[in-house]
């Protein structure tokens, strides 16, 4: 059992009628009490989006590259 669990943009990447079943494997592997966090970025926050270029840039996407994603 794992102490936490995070979904971070993850589960709009999976067909809804499977959603639920993710849900509660995750949970299944979970401790007792332990917390699952689940959430997505959403909008054009500024702030979100400099998140989201630095996450790219580490994951050695090219410059040209970050600049057609915040297209």
């Amino acid at each position: 059992p794992f102490d936490g669990a995070q979904m971070l943009g993850v589960l709009h990447h999976v067909p809804e009628t499977e959603r639920p079943g993710l849900l509660r494997e995750v949970t299944r592997r979970l401790k007792p009490g332990a917390p699952l966090v689940v959430g997505c970025r959403v909008g054009m926050d500024p702030a979100l989006w400099d998140v989201e270029l630095r996450r790219w840039r580490a994951y050695g996407i090219p410059q040209e590259g970050l600049g057609r994603r915040r297209q």
